[in-house]
């Protein structure tokens, strides 16, 4: 199993003042943990360069994917739907060697704007 592993939530925020989680399809926010954190990804292709994301070597990764979220988001949605901004977080869950169980760690990877 791997020693760090977690799930995403990007907290984005409409032209209309609501925030919305543009990672799970504009559902609310929502930081607990899914009931299964595979299902969040299309593919395993996804979920590889996703795990990848928030690893600190490979932090330069982010601005490009943040400006692909961007495209597609506010590519597909129009008026008020528009994000202005959003905010990457990474959910840590770290797997300790003595079976010790930590609480989840909220780790903002990366602030966007879009305008």
């Amino acid at each position: 199993p791997l020693v760090e592993d977690g799930w995403y939530i990007i907290e984005a925020d409409r032209l209309d003042g609501t925030k919305v989680d543009i990672f799970r399809g504009g559902a609310s926010v929502n930081f607990d943990k899914p009931d299964c954190v595979a299902t969040m990804y299309t593919n395993a292709r996804w979920r590889k360069l996703m795990m990848n994301l928030w690893m600190r070597d490979l932090s330069n990764w982010r601005l490009p994917y943040a400006r692909y979220l961007t495209r597609q988001w506010n590519g597909t949605h129009g008026g008020n739907y528009r994000v202005s901004g959003f905010k990457i977080y990474f959910m840590l869950e770290q797997s300790l060697p003595d079976g010790e169980v930590r609480p989840p760690e909220k780790v903002l990877l990366w602030t966007h704007s879009c305008l």
